[in-house]
């Protein structure tokens, strides 16, 4: 039996528009009923959500989104579900990347100055990531998008790009398992092709990868097989989510058909 579900969605607390407990109403109005909340290197949402979770019917897993580095194939995305957020070692690791963040932001902050934009210190606070600086330039008028802020100064190409420093793929794995959670490889061919994958996954197993992200927006039917594959062969639980952040996107709350079959469910739920 396969679940309908939605395990990879963003909230206000990272890069998302909507609240937790406003993407709980949603949810329960499309009809899914098992979701987790991953925001991008942060559990602030978490206590919100399971509430909402509650009061709608929803099965709620604990989740997050940390954003690596693996030397040789760049930035990859681990996803974490079921995860004991209160684990002292794992709140340690989490305060460390949000001050890889903050210490980015800063060097951003710097560089739009150079150039003749400036924002007071309490705006600057508030940025958690490229995406608020963005909204802050399009705000101030000094771009009319979000997209000609990152084409013309945060992108690869902009004027204040600042590269970013990443926790380390395998410590990002090694993290959520010591946590208690099940990690999972974030929407690996939209990060990777397939001979790239398969090459890194026995290093990434053996670290205690646990899943692979195989329903995805951007995932079609070819992609899906290959992933199912991969996932057979390391036996690695299949997930799915639609990388949901904000009504601005095409991509909405349910897209990528995620579902979870029962074997996977009971391990992510730990049942």
């Amino acid at each position: 039996m396969m679940s309908r579900c939605d395990l990879h969605i963003h909230s206000k607390y990272s890069d998302g528009a909507l609240s937790p407990s406003e993407i709980m109403r949603r949810l329960k109005e499309s009809g899914i009923y098992i979701a987790s909340i991953t925001d991008h290197d942060t559990v602030s949402g978490l206590e919100e959500a399971k509430c909402a979770a509650i009061k709608y019917g929803i099965t709620f897993i604990d989740g997050i989104e940390i954003s690596s580095y693996k030397k040789g194939f760049g930035e990859i995305h681990i996803l974490g579900y079921g995860i004991n957020v209160d684990d002292e070692a794992f709140k340690s690791e989490l305060v460390k990347i949000k001050n890889l963040r903050k210490e980015r932001i800063a060097k951003i902050f710097d560089k739009l100055k150079d150039n003749g934009i400036e924002f007071d210190e309490e705006k600057k606070k508030s940025a958690r990531g490229r995406v608020d600086v963005a909204y802050m330039l399009k705000n101030a008028k000094y771009v009319e998008t979000v997209n000609e802020a990152f084409d013309k100064w945060l992108g690869k190409n902009g004027k204040a790009y600042v590269d970013a420093v990443r926790a380390d793929t395998l410590d990002a794995v090694r993290i959520i398992k010591s946590a208690g959670g099940v990690p999972v490889f974030a929407h690996p061919l939209r990060t990777c092709d397939a001979d790239e994958l398969n090459a890194i996954l026995p290093e990434l197993t053996h670290a205690g990868l646990m899943g692979l992200e195989v329903y995805y927006p951007s995932h079609n039917d070819d992609m899906r097989r290959i992933i199912t594959e991969y996932a057979t062969r390391y036996n690695l639980v299949k997930t799915g989510g639609s990388d949901f952040h904000t009504d601005a996107s095409a991509v909405k709350l349910g897209d990528g058909d995620g579902v979870l079959d029962e074997d996977a469910l009971q391990i992510i739920l730990k049942k």
